[in-house]
């Protein structure tokens, strides 16, 4: 089995957002609808493939449950969720496009390729990520959306 600590800061923080958009739809703060997709999925996927801080990408890659997810998160549609649910939102859709870009690449030891990184051509620059038709750098994800907040 192997495991991998690629997304082991993001999954913790992931945990902690999707408690919080439950408490506010529970709040009747926004209606479920706008909160941005169901994450029940990879909720299921995470605790049953993620242990001490530890993906098995093996286990995630054979899960349909993952894939989709991922189909859902595809169709989804940024600018309709409703601003309680969008940072959850976009925290959930940086660590599963990051899982599935190293299941992309599975096996392998990172998903950093130095030289790339070094000229601007990394994972994390290429706009690998497609939501409702728009597409998405990892950074600029992480960078321009999530860190502001």
């Amino acid at each position: 089995m192997k495991f991998g600590r690629v997304v082991c800061m993001s999954v913790a923080i992931l945990a902690g957002m999707q408690i919080f958009v439950f408490e506010g739809a529970l709040a009747g703060s926004a209606s479920p609808d706008s909160l941005g997709p169901d994450n029940t999925l990879f909720t299921l996927v995470l605790r049953d493939h993620v242990k001490d801080g530890m993906v098995d990408y093996r286990a995630v890659k054979s899960d349909q449950r993952f894939a989709d997810y991922m189909t859902l998160l595809k169709k989804s549609n940024p600018t309709a969720i409703a601003a309680i649910g969008r940072l959850a939102y976009w925290i959930n859709v940086y660590n599963a496009f990051t899982i599935q870009i190293v299941l992309d690449r599975y096996p392998t030891k990172s998903i950093l390729n130095k030289l790339a990184y070094l000229t601007g051509g990394s994972v994390f620059k290429n706009k690998l990520v497609e939501l409702d038709g728009k597409k998405y750098s990892l950074d600029s994800i992480e960078n321009d959306i999530i860190r502001p907040y």
